[in-house]
């Protein structure tokens, strides 16, 4: 009969994956913020802002929108600094009873100065506007002026902990508590800024040391500019 002939047939043997790779790299180097002892996978520009921060100077933030923006789709990120992880420390901001003893601990995630721009509010759960008449408080996160966390209605110290370290936000913040035994409930609080972290800005030396390991031949031939760590392909 004239026309067009189907055949279907059942595939065997394996399929390839949707994740068809343009373009990848691994950069090293100055982030706003980010973990200091580990490398992430990106796969946009808003990850990067996610995890790594804004701009900086000297940052590796035009250079992962510069990727992003030729067509790359995998972007190893590793936060470089100077010195000994254990000196990079994270800003902090402690939640007190009414006592003044100290209730909770919320820690940003990353080392850096850049915790500086987080601050940490507590609301009387009847002054937010809780129906729920067992709450006794919320916790609202800012980050640069920006609410980006508003807690239900907290019940004690647990179940603030638990809520924030389950959020949205807990790639910025982690939480802890009681910090003092037998602590009261946090009560109402205006903004706190947190305390400042310190983490110090890479040099060439740190970078091709975080890169290279104990391969002291190869960090001297790269700080000298030798060879690149340039892993685009």
């Amino acid at each position: 009969m004239p026309g067009i002939n189907v055949t279907t047939a059942v595939r065997t043997g394996p399929v390839g994956t949707t994740d068809i790779v343009s373009g990848q790299a691994f950069m090293i180097g100055a982030t706003e913020r980010g973990p200091v002892d580990e490398p992430l996978l990106l796969r946009s520009f808003q990850d990067y802002i996610t995890y790594y921060g804004n701009y900086q100077a000297d940052s590796l933030y035009m250079h992962a929108k510069t990727f992003f923006d030729e067509g790359g789709s995998r972007l190893w990120v590793r936060r470089a600094h100077s010195g000994a992880a254990s000196a990079a420390i994270a800003g902090t901001a402690t939640i007190r009873d009414s006592a003044a003893s100290a209730s909770m601990l919320i820690s940003a995630k990353t080392p850096g100065p850049w915790s500086s721009n987080l601050s940490v509010e507590v609301q009387d759960s009847t002054t937010a506007g809780s129906t729920v008449a067992s709450a006794a408080y919320r916790i609202l996160i800012r980050l640069d002026n920006e609410l980006v966390l508003t807690t239900r209605d907290l019940v004690d110290i647990t179940d603030g902990v638990n809520v924030i370290n389950s959020s949205g936000i807990s790639h910025l913040v982690e939480a802890s508590g009681p910090v003092v035994p037998n602590a009261g409930l946090p009560v109402a609080a205006s903004a706190e800024d947190f305390q400042p972290g310190a983490a110090a800005d890479p040099t060439v030396a740190s970078i091709a040391s975080d890169l290279l390991g104990n391969d002291s031949d190869a960090r001297t031939r790269y700080a000298d500019g030798a060879f690149s760590a340039n892993l685009k392909s």
